[in-house]
């Protein structure tokens, strides 16, 4: 799968986030945030070559900017999910997530700007590869 595949796939499931987030699936908004910031790092990652090990988006993130806000961003979608913190989303007692409209919310403001983020990445690579071919 190429670099546009995986970005337009990411705005998609963001799409789809926004629309659980209005029908009150909040837990489902939540994953698919995670879900669009994991495709959008992966169409970077593709786009620039580089990969960064490990399963958490900070890690990746920080591969590209050492912008705090972006990498706190990184951070918090991290923490909806990290089977050893869950101190954002998961019900330690249940498979089942727990997540409020403020959190899902949230999940989705943090996604915009990751995905803004990689699409500014992606998009000025691609200017100076045109100004490079002129």
């Amino acid at each position: 799968m190429d670099f546009t595949s995986k970005l337009d796939k990411a705005l998609e499931l963001l799409e789809s986030a926004k629309q659980s987030m209005q029908n009150g699936d909040y837990g489902d908004c939540a994953i698919l945030v995670q879900s669009a910031v994991s495709n959008a790092i992966r169409a970077l990652e593709i786009k620039s070559g580089v990969f960064k090990s490990g399963e958490m988006l900070f890690e990746k993130f920080s591969a590209f900017t050492d912008n705090s806000e972006i990498i706190n961003a990184a951070r918090v979608i991290d923490d909806f999910f990290s089977p050893l913190l869950y101190p954002v989303g998961f019900d330690p007692a249940t498979s089942e997530p727990d997540i409020s409209a403020g959190k899902a919310q949230m999940a989705i403001k943090y996604g915009e700007i990751l995905l803004k983020f990689v699409e500014s990445k992606i998009f000025r690579n691609n200017s100076n590869n045109d100004d490079e071919q002129m």
